[in-house]
């Protein structure tokens, strides 16, 4: 792979490069009224994630030799 060489006073043109190069960048907007069941959904799965890691680490210390 080549570097992208500057010619001698010339200003990088990130978009024409990433252009030449077959690079773009794709966005997604979701509808304002997802927002909040979108948040709800995520604190619950974190919710559930750290409680499962939780028990997980109080299993294995109770079973731990002392």
């Amino acid at each position: 792979m080549e570097a992208y060489r500057l010619p001698q006073g010339g200003r990088f043109d990130q978009l024409a490069y990433l252009a030449e190069n077959d690079a773009y960048q794709r966005v997604r907007f979701q509808p304002s009224d997802r927002y909040w069941r979108s948040q709800w959904t995520e604190g619950l799965l974190f919710l559930a994630l750290s409680g499962a890691l939780s028990a997980a680490t109080l299993l294995l210390l109770k079973r731990r030799d002392a």
